[in-house]
């Protein structure tokens, strides 16, 4: 029930809690982001859902993607408290979400993707994920994990969050405003 690393626990009021992060060093954290997204390719599914919603000339659809390393660098700046929610607008696979709880204490996970393809291929991607790791790992505590697949201008509720992530390098005007508010 423990895992084979140091085990950090952290203690909220009266229950303890023992992170993904505790368990996993920084090789074995960017091995299994790589075995989840290695085979995945994010750029052709955002061109096949784009075609099917008919957005292929939106370039508010853009889609990009983080790396392991770089993704981390950002984290390790922010250094998030333990427990801290993450929300990821436009989170394509679910890179940056699975990041947030692999490198920190993480309790909710909220990614908010327009494209279906991606954001159901995600979903997928995160539920085996952490499925595979309570196997591993029963005593660990897992983030509660939401996809929603709408624009975050919807259903964006931003009040609890401790990080919203946005790689906005293609939104327009209104998004923008609609994060800054």
């Amino acid at each position: 029930d423990k895992c084979p690393c140091l085990i950090i626990q952290l203690f909220v009021g009266e229950s303890m809690h023992t992170y993904i992060n505790h368990c996993l060093d920084h090789d074995k954290q960017a091995e299994y982001f790589s075995s989840l997204f290695d085979n995945v390719n994010g750029y052709a599914l955002s061109m096949e859902g784009k075609k099917m919603v008919g957005a292929e000339q939106d370039k508010t659809y853009t889609y990009s993607e983080v790396t392991f390393e770089g993704f981390k660098s950002i984290l390790d700046l922010i250094n998030p408290v333990s427990g801290y929610e993450f929300v990821d607008l436009g989170s394509g696979l679910g890179k940056a979400m699975l990041m947030a709880a692999l490198l920190y204490p993480c309790k909710r996970l909220t990614g908010m993707e327009i494209v279906p393809l991606l954001a159901a291929k995600s979903q997928d991607i995160l539920t085996k994920f952490f499925n595979d790791m309570k196997v591993q790992y029963p005593s660990i505590d897992s983030p509660d994990v939401t996809i929603l697949q709408d624009s975050f201008m919807n259903k964006a509720n931003l009040t609890s969050a401790d990080i919203v992530f946005a790689n906005a390098t293609c939104f327009d005007d209104a998004q923008c405003h609609y994060i800054t508010q």
